[in-house]
């Protein structure tokens, strides 16, 4: 009966020997990664280390429990996305047996100990986003007695579409029999995902002064514009989002890359024959990197400048400003426009092909587009002119207004000379009612003058299109200008009167007649166009004779 119960003993101990043998495992593997603390969500490159730990990686740890034979085990991870890192040759099947030294590619470094003959990772699928690593076997009669380590650097994944936290999704074992024990945690690979730029937009501050928007007129073809200058300012995404090539290169030298996290400004709306030029300003206020631009000149045919970094700090949120000065190259005809001039930024370089397999050779930092913007740099016009009558009248057969507007496009002068331009004018009255002793405002009539539509003898001065040519001057009363409107206007007029011409160096005077003879004279004064200087915010307007 002792004897039955022994044999049984015994059987239940060599079934739990068979059913556990990772139980007799020496070595515990251990696996830890310094997270890359912030990624941009559209890098198809993206670091899956502490950036600012150059040869920074996954750490794979193991731990010596007793001395013991080992059984050679393959060791895969598996990671949350598809594997970007650069590559040199592939297998049909989308494989490498050989991770290449430059370009940034995924390599073993540091490897110690019972991992010391551990010197580069078996296969990489990147489809599939698994990296296999043969682990070392000791055979009897000297087995293992030491711990070791390695480190699997230059993994980079495609995170478009992912959510943050990354981390490592699986690190199996190809056999449980092998004296190694799978890891029991997991690290994690990216802490977060944001945007490389949070802002673009206009009103960056040069010299103390908000630059704004820039305004073109569309009939004044040469010279300086109306307002050459605009500025723009671009604000990082997260602390860590623009980075040099050597911040980019896992190995911490630049030269393993071709580029860092660069930034590509696209023009558009830009007319032929104007240049927008880009200068670096320094801002009040925001961390500033160290930047240089592949071009400061954009035209209508070369659209586009990137911008490289050449420092950054990667622990401050950073700003970039930028002043655009537009100018005219020879005499150019300008369309009207909507909306403008715009500048657009995005991360680059970028691409829509899916990447499997590597990126080409030396490029690392990858990114889908993903436009921020645009921002309006300059508005294109008509040229005008605008004049103010402060005070016109004509009550009754007494009192009227004459009222003249001379187009002075046509000079004599050689350098700074206008350029020729007929145009139309527009009048806007406003009357107040003289019923009452203190008046009040009064319907507003507008008046715009056509081929239909020419106030004054004949007229006044007007050509065929009611438009006052180069060099010709406009004249009429209050009362021919009053019947010029439709409907008529009829009765007493006291108020005032804007005058808009569709052209620059507009001048006029108004005088003021009693039965037909002059009795006093009212200047139009000559107001900054309010498309680009706003009525309210300057505090006064600018006026003159």
């Amino acid at each position: 009966m002792k004897s039955s119960k022994w044999m049984v003993g015994l059987i239940a101990v060599v079934l739990m020997l068979a059913l556990a043998p990772s139980s007799f495992a020496q070595v515990q593997l251990i696996i830890n990664n310094p997270a890359s603390a912030g990624e941009i969500s559209t890098n198809r490159t993206a670091n899956t280390a502490d950036v600012a730990s150059p040869g920074a990686g996954i750490l794979v740890s193991g731990s010596l429990i007793a001395a013991s034979t080992l059984t050679t085990t393959d060791l895969v991870l598996t990671f949350p996305a598809t594997i970007s890192s650069g590559a040199t040759a592939l297998s049909a099947a989308g494989t490498i047996t050989a991770v290449p030294s430059l370009n940034d590619g995924i390599r073993i470094e540091g490897a110690t100990g019972l991992f010391a003959s551990v010197t580069a990772v078996a296969t990489v699928n990147y489809a599939a986003g698994t990296i296999t690593v043969t682990l070392p076997g000791f055979p009897p009669p000297t087995g293992n007695n030491q711990s070791g380590s390695f480190r699997i650097t230059g993994v980079r994944l495609d995170v478009n579409g992912k959510t943050a936290p990354l981390a490592i999704t699986s690190a199996a074992l190809s056999s449980s029999a092998n004296s190694y024990i799978a890891p029991s945690s997991l690290p994690t690979l990216i802490s977060s995902l944001g945007a490389g730029i949070a802002s673009f937009a206009s009103g960056t501050i040069s010299a103390g002064t908000s630059l704004g928007t820039a305004l073109l007129f569309a009939n004044q073809g040469s010279g300086a514009p109306a307002d050459a200058t605009a500025s723009v300012v671009l604000t990082e995404g997260f602390a860590s989002a623009w980075r040099t090539r050597t911040q980019t290169a896992t190995t911490g030298v630049g030269t393993d890359v071709q580029n860092g996290s660069n930034i590509l400004l696209s023009i558009s709306g830009l007319p032929s024959g104007i240049t927008a030029t880009l200068s670096r300003v320094v801002i009040a206020g925001p961390t500033q990197p160290g930047i240089a631009l592949t071009s400061t000149s954009l035209t209508s045919a070369s659209t586009t400048s990137t911008i490289s970094f050449t420092s950054t700090d990667l622990t401050a949120v950073e700003s970039i400003g930028l002043d655009v000065i537009l100018s005219y190259t020879g005499t150019v005809t300008l369309p009207l426009s909507t909306p403008g001039i715009q500048l657009s930024a995005t991360m680059t370089p970028n691409s829509t092909t899916t990447l499997v397999g590597g990126v080409p050779s030396g490029v690392v930092a990858r990114f889908t587009a993903s436009t921020v913007g645009p921002v309006t740099i300059a508005n294109v016009a008509q040229a005008t002119s605008t004049l103010l009558l402060p005070y016109a009248a004509r009550v009754g057969t007494v009192y009227d207004t004459g009222i003249a507007v001379a187009n002075t496009t046509k000079d004599p002068f050689t350098t700074g000379s206008a350029t020729p331009a007929a145009g139309t004018v527009r009048f806007d009255l406003f009357p107040r009612s003289i019923s009452g002793s203190t008046g009040s405002a009064g319907t507003q009539t507008t008046i715009q003058t056509s081929a239909t539509v020419r106030p004054g003898t004949n007229g006044g001065g007007l050509d065929a299109n009611g438009n006052i040519p180069a060099g010709g001057t406009w004249s009429a009363t209050l009362s021919e200008l009053m019947a010029a409107a439709s409907p008529a206007v009829t009765g007493d007029f006291i108020g005032y009167i804007f005058i808009q011409t569709n052209f620059v160096d507009a001048h006029g005077v108004s005088y003021i007649l009693e039965n037909g003879r002059v009795a006093g004279t009212v200047p139009l004064l000559v107001l900054d166009s309010p498309a680009s200087v706003s009525r309210n915010t300057t505090g006064k307007e600018s006026l003159a004779f």
